[in-house]
């Protein structure tokens, strides 16, 4: 280990001083390498210097070119080795074609620097046993980062032609869904299913059956064929099968729970036991993650064979490092979660608990306001879901045995209320 921290960090000299001489050269690579390069990806600190006067130049709408350049050092050329130094970059260039590729080339090697550096804190934290949690959140926005974090502009052409084939496609294969269904046909109608890129709050209070209609979601979305990935703070791994298991078998979770089946019931188990072993389905429940860590894990999954659909339980379990206060720190996770639903362009469902005020209302009908520790959630939310429960409801009556799901907010559809049959015995909901 040793050995590899001493030596020369990745790096092209001849790729920077290329790209900075047909920067000097050519505006329109100057422009294009000052959209998708810093200065701080460059390793020589001379041609860091050049670019970051390149890049104040641009700021102060000034052409960009060795008069320019010279000039917004004034008496500092030193600092880069004159003024002749400058003007050997414009005649070292093999061909201003190759601006792209060097342009990569200097991306990818600050990319393989910051890793290193990254990967050098975490190895010392993890020595000196200082807060290796904040070292693993800032690896995890590396990954985001160097894997679809940093996009480009699409032209209107591109966007119209990919679009219309989406359309077509809906049309020839009459699937109408924008993405994976909940498996609830009522919740799909409204919303169009769990769209990619979207963020999914579902929220309520205690003991209304949140995680059971998540993980209801989860294995529905699962059985068609999708590949999910449920972080579970709050639950292990275990229960959550239980959970499934009295589900799709109607058989009570606590007949489960307490293994007290008969010779019928146990076949059943075990063959819904083989199905659920088949389907697409990981579960990680550590707890007490971090969004940095949470980011990372799911980077990982995506890398070792895709990731369709994550579901989180629950968001106000989970930490960010260094923030000043807890709505700041909801806040965060809420944008990091948003965030990781756009860069990996897959729905992510996360569940949320209400304010205690809620409690205290004689209609507890939860709304938006009541969404717990931060503003944030709502605002980042492309789809909240409120579950509430008239636990009260007499035997016989029009609400006894369902539960009211409130679309309190959707970004890209109607809001409402729509109704699920609850079968508690069984953690199981149903359409109506």
């Amino acid at each position: 280990m040793g050995n590899i921290m001493k030596r020369t960090p990745p790096h092209s000299i001849e790729a920077e001083s290329s790209l900075l001489g047909a920067c000097l050269l050519s505006e329109h690579i100057s422009s294009e390498a000052l959209s998708t390069l810093t200065f701080k990806d460059f390793y020589d600190l001379r041609h860091q210097t050049i670019f970051k006067s390149m890049e104040q130049l641009a700021q102060n709408g000034s052409t960009i070119d060795l008069v320019t350049v010279c000039g917004a050092f004034q008496d500092k050329l030193e600092q880069i080795g004159g003024a002749g130094y400058l003007a050997s970059l414009t005649e070292v260039i093999p061909a201003p074609t190759g601006a792209r590729s060097w342009a990569k080339i200097i991306s990818k090697n600050a990319t393989a620097r910051t890793l290193i550096e990254t990967a050098s804190n975490v190895i010392e934290a993890a020595y000196s046993s200082q807060d290796i949690e904040q070292v693993i959140d800032d690896f995890g926005k590396i990954f985001v980062k160097q894997h679809g974090g940093a996009g480009k502009a699409v032209s209107a052409s591109q966007i119209v032609d990919a679009t219309l084939a989406d359309i077509r496609n809906k049309i020839k294969s009459g699937n109408r869904l924008q993405g994976i269904s909940s498996g609830f046909s009522e919740l799909d109608r409204m919303t169009s299913g769990l769209s990619p890129s979207d963020l999914i709050v579902l929220a309520a209070r205690p003991s209304m059956g949140k995680t059971a209609l998540a993980v209801n979601i989860a294995v529905n979305a699962a059985l068609a064929g999708h590949k999910v990935l449920v972080f579970s703070l709050e639950m292990k791994s275990q229960k959550l099968v239980e959970r499934t298991v009295s589900s799709m078998a109607r058989i009570p979770f606590s007949v489960i729970l307490t293994g007290n089946l008969d010779a019928r019931n146990l076949v059943c188990v075990e063959k819904i036991m083989e199905t659920i072993k088949l389907l697409p389905l990981k579960i990680d429940d550590t707890a007490s993650l971090s969004i940095g860590q949470v980011i990372a894990r799911a980077k990982a999954e995506s890398i070792n064979g895709g990731v369709d659909l994550i579901v989180v339980d629950y968001l106000q379990l989970m930490s960010a490092k260094g923030q000043q206060s807890r709505e700041r720190e909801v806040a965060v996770i809420s944008a990091g979660l948003k965030g990781l639903a756009k860069d990996f362009n897959i729905p992510v469902l996360a569940l949320s608990q209400l304010n205690r005020g809620l409690e205290n209302r004689t209609d507890r009908t939860p709304k938006l306001s009541d969404l717990r520790d931060s503003g944030a959630i709502e605002q980042d939310a492309d789809l909240v879901l409120m579950l509430h429960r008239n636990k009260d409801a007499a035997p016989g009556t029009a609400l006894h045995g369902k539960a009211e799901l409130i679309i309190a907010k959707s970004r890209n559809g109607p809001t409402g209320s729509i109704y699920l049959k609850f079968e508690g015995q069984f953690c199981r909901f149903s359409d109506v």
